[in-house]
């Protein structure tokens, strides 16, 4: 039989194993070689590194009192990006599943990510049909006071990463997405 373990369980497993915080590993394995530079798993990203961090907006447009909540484990709803960071990952994921020359991501793992094992989601992402069957990988982010949504094609290469700092969001990541499909790809 297996037990449950937790996110943070395997959170304090990784850290105690290596020797560092959760928040380094990931930069210094995953998110730094992506390229991922604007990114992070620190709670309080830091000032100097993210000096332009949108305010979170509750459903009624309200701003957050301290610009934004603080999410708790990190592992779990806790990655600061930019669009153009979140394009990298889906463009990694792309190259990799056409090639195994990726040293983070190999093919056989970017395959497990975008397969569905579990009604239409992989390992990471979901999937799902667009416009004339394009067929998408993609993940929906949402903490409080900020909506995102990244895609990118499982065949043709392209993709559109959305985010908005507001709890009213997802018309606006739904519409854009739509927008996109219709001009550029032909939905």
């Amino acid at each position: 039989q297996f037990a449950e373990v937790t996110r943070a369980e395997v959170w304090a497993l990784l850290e105690d194993v290596e020797k560092r915080k959760f928040q380094n590993i990931l930069a210094d394995e995953i998110l730094l070689p992506i390229g991922m530079a604007n990114s992070t798993f620190h709670s309080v990203p830091s000032s100097t590194q993210f000096k332009s961090i949108a305010t979170g907006h509750l459903s009624k447009n309200i701003p957050i009192e301290g610009k934004y909540y603080r999410i708790r484990p990190q592992s779990s709803g806790g990655l600061w990006s930019t669009p153009t960071d979140l394009a990298r990952l889906i463009i990694l994921v792309q190259k990799s599943r056409k090639s195994d020359t990726n040293e983070i991501v190999s093919k056989d793992n970017a395959m497990l990510m975008t397969t569905p094992v579990m009604a239409s989601y992989g390992l990471g992402f979901s999937n799902e049909i667009r416009g004339t069957g394009v067929r998408f990988f993609g993940h929906d982010g949402h903490n409080i006071g900020y909506i995102c949504s990244m895609i990118g094609s499982l065949d043709n290469g392209f993709g559109v990463v959305v985010m908005t700092n507001s709890e009213n969001g997802w018309k606006a990541v739904n519409k854009i997405k739509k927008l996109v499909g219709r001009k550029f790809w032909g939905f």
